[in-house]
């Protein structure tokens, strides 16, 4: 199979939290022909979600409206990662501001990128466990973050119902499950 190479890269746009980028691509056949293309990429950095879980079983989770949608998305707690920041003290700071709450522990549950066909970010998930309220949120500008506390009867009945529509925070769901499945 021939495979795809970049034979040259510009900026070509930057819009805030993401930059776009041309890629020149060439491919060579077995027979030495050669196929050029363009393509463009997103460039933005890492992201971070959090699955926040009390000692009482409950999930802890933030609805807020999403500019993409024009509506509110119920979602686990995350954003992005800063520059020199490790994704785990994203993940920690992530969930303070947006929540009020603090973590015990908080434990690593993968790595996936969340669309390779259009960028190389990847997204960090971390399950967070004996959360409790440690103060006030310290939301951002642009964030209006309502708290909500779900047992998870009722977290799978919004999932099911589609009330969670976001894919990264289904990503991270799953992955909290199959870490239960494994422990258990």
């Amino acid at each position: 199979m021939a495979h795809w190479t970049r034979s040259g890269s510009s900026k070509v746009g930057e819009y805030g939290v993401f930059d776009v980028h041309r890629h020149d691509i060439v491919r060579r056949d077995q027979g030495g022909d050669q196929t050029k293309r363009a393509v463009h990429t997103l460039d933005t950095v890492d992201w971070c979600n959090v699955v926040p879980i009390t000692d009482q079983g409950q999930i802890v989770m933030v609805r807020l409206h999403r500019f993409g949608i024009d509506r509110p998305s119920l979602e686990t707690p995350g954003g992005l990662v800063d520059e020199g920041e490790m994704p785990i003290e994203t993940a920690r700071r992530e969930l303070r501001e947006e929540t009020g709450y603090a973590a015990r522990e908080l434990v690593p549950l993968g790595i996936v990128h969340a669309n390779p066909a259009l960028q190389a970010t990847q997204l960090h998930m971390f399950l967070a466990r004996g959360c409790h309220r440690a103060g006030d949120q310290a939301l951002e500008d642009l964030e209006d973050c309502e708290v909500l506390l779900l047992d998870r009867d009722d977290l799978f009945r919004r999932l099911a119902g589609g009330e969670i529509t976001h894919a990264l925070v289904w990503t991270a769901l799953l992955a909290w499950r199959l870490l239960e499945e494994r422990t258990a």
